[in-house]
């Protein structure tokens, strides 16, 4: 007997922080900036001052904590940032945004902007809650890092699929939820005076109890649209085969962009695909 699937596909849109513009009017030309690339120098400013002259090379080991804590956060993992954050110190599960944006302020990264998702009339609104997007911006490297999920909020439909399964494995094992789900950032209405590249990309996905685990194989080809990862959403089996936790309950894409990036003026939307 075949297993019947669901497939859910959504964009949860993001009125994003990517726009907008700033002149700076000078003896020739006015010359048009855009609010990130004004943001971009006054962050330097800030950042370099007092510092020696010159980049230097980053520690990526530390840049990918600092990533990873930026999509626990817009996956709404609250309990695996504050460990990650505050370690065994936490004096709460959740971690809001102005603590988040003061460690990335102690690593040497300044917060952008957060934007709320609106989820399209497509999207399952009675099922999924959309997190933040946020973008923030590092002087050292002079990359942008573009962070964007959402959660469930209604486990109905994955619960149907699991008890449609013919198959339950033992007592804390876990059980395979259908086929493929997809995260991913989409970039529409690309305009940038110059190309940007992707340095860096990952995905996250978590149970909302303290148990996630990062993406690092983006799917897509070309990166310069967006980025998306692929992972098997799964439920662990309780006593009877009830099912307990469920490993895809929320969800987030992470990119990592240089720093022409400051010039672009479209539009990012977090791409969901349950199936």
């Amino acid at each position: 007997m075949k297993r019947s699937k669901t497939v859910l596909s959504l964009l949860l849109a993001f009125s994003i922080l990517l726009s907008g513009g700033y002149s700076v009017h000078s003896a020739a030309a006015p010359v048009s900036k855009t609010d990130k690339e004004v943001f971009a120098e006054e962050c330097d400013r800030l950042y370099w001052a007092g510092r020696p002259a010159g980049k230097t090379a980053p520690n990526r080991e530390h840049m990918e904590e600092i990533c990873t804590a930026i999509a626990m956060y817009t996956a709404g993992a609250g309990e695996n940032l504050a460990e990650l954050i505050h370690g065994g110190e936490a004096d709460s599960p959740n971690v809001t945004l102005a603590e988040l944006e003061r460690y990335l302020n102690a690593n040497g990264m300044y917060l952008y902007r957060e934007e709320m998702a609106v989820l399209t009339p497509f999207a399952l609104v009675g099922s999924i809650d959309a997190n933040s997007l946020l973008t923030v911006y590092s002087p050292l490297t002079s990359e942008w890092i573009v962070s964007g999920g959402a959660c469930w909020k209604d486990e109905s439909l994955v619960k149907r699929e699991y008890w449609m399964s013919l198959w339950s494995p033992g007592v804390g094992q876990t059980s395979r939820c259908g086929l493929f789900d997809c995260v991913g950032l989409k970039l529409f209405n690309n305009k940038a005076e110059k190309a940007f590249c992707q340095n860096q990309s990952m995905g996250y996905v978590h149970d909302g109890y303290g148990n996630g685990m990062v993406l690092y194989n983006p799917c897509n080809g070309d990166p310069t649209q967006g980025v998306f990862f692929q992972y098997q959403d799964s439920f662990t089996t309780l006593l009877l085969g009830l099912p307990g936790n469920y490993m895809g309950y929320g969800f987030s894409a992470l990119a990592v962009y240089s720093s022409e990036f400051s010039q672009y003026r479209g539009s990012a939307f977090v791409y969901y695909k349950h199936a």
